[in-house]
């Protein structure tokens, strides 16, 4: 396992939480960048078909969020999010909030 140093760190996190900021729109929903965290990253990497590597980052994030279009979010929910979807990455886990 290789351990980054803290600035790398620090600088992953940012553009993971960049990443779902740009995609939020698509998948309806919205997120401030002081409303969420990355609270964990791993990498995986296996063959795929013979000799083909396929490399994927899982990446856990909490804190809330903000529906912006029902029909999108729910097809996010059903479906996921991202390009690791086909391999079982980018599910959702929803908890509603108390008003």
């Amino acid at each position: 396992e290789v351990e980054l140093d803290p600035v790398a760190t620090a600088q992953l996190g940012m553009y993971q939480k960049n990443w779902l900021i740009e995609k939020s729109k698509a998948y309806g929903f919205e997120l401030e960048l002081d409303s969420f965290d990355v609270v964990q990253s791993k990498w995986y990497r296996f063959y795929k078909q013979g000799n083909k590597y396929v490399t994927l980052l899982s990446v856990t994030y909490e804190g809330i969020l903000k529906v912006t279009d029902k029909e999108s979010f729910k097809d996010a929910l059903i479906n996921g999010i991202g390009r690791g979807k086909a391999y079982g990455m980018g599910m959702m886990t929803i908890i509603g909030t108390k008003r």
